[in-house]
């Protein structure tokens, strides 16, 4: 872990918006496709997170947007240098802090089993739920991750109470059960 690293979410204004455009450009063949602006946009709306070493030395960023009661990362790059250092986690982390400000359900994201990153995903806790083709020429297969946040439910009290399996009934049911 890098003991300079600050991670900060940059406006339309920041010195670091063009640095985050290069990295992104730089590594476009395995983040994916980002049109022009969208950078930008993903700045103005407060979903671009930089990862910087004194404020001026950018090692990483992370573009996500909330959607659905969720947030979801598009982007999520390190640059060569600094990977393997912790920056991907303290992103993540900064992405989940903002994900439970707005009382969402868990972070989610897309990532091509080929790619280096996917081993990453595991180690952050996400958790693979589903997979699809993916539009490249190749059809590569993408991987859905999802990071639950878990809410607080009926359960919650009682999760690591004891090994019994725990279940809630209608009352209505209950009856019609029990009745001839």
């Amino acid at each position: 872990m890098i003991s300079t690293l600050q991670v900060s979410a940059i406006g339309p204004t920041s010195s670091l918006l063009p640095l985050v455009n290069h990295l992104g450009r730089q590594y476009s063949g395995t983040l994916g496709f980002f049109p022009d602006g969208a950078f930008e946009d993903h700045a103005s709306r407060g979903h671009l997170l930089a990862a910087s070493v004194g404020g001026t030395e950018l090692v990483g960023y992370c573009a996500f947007r909330l959607t659905k009661g969720r947030a979801m990362i598009a982007h999520l790059c390190v640059t060569e240098g600094y990977r393997g250092s912790g920056v991907a986690k303290k992103l993540f982390e900064s992405v989940k802090t903002l994900t439970q400000e707005h009382d969402l359900r868990g972070v989610g994201l897309h990532c091509r089993r080929d790619y280096p990153a996917y081993g990453l995903w595991p180690k952050l806790g996400f958790a693979a739920i589903g997979s699809k083709p993916g539009r490249g020429a190749d059809g590569g297969e993408l991987t859905f991750w999802w990071y639950d946040l878990h809410p607080a439910d009926l359960f919650t009290p009682y999760e690591d109470a004891d090994d019994r399996l725990r279940a809630v009934i209608d009352c209505n049911i209950l009856r019609d059960l029990h009745d001839n």
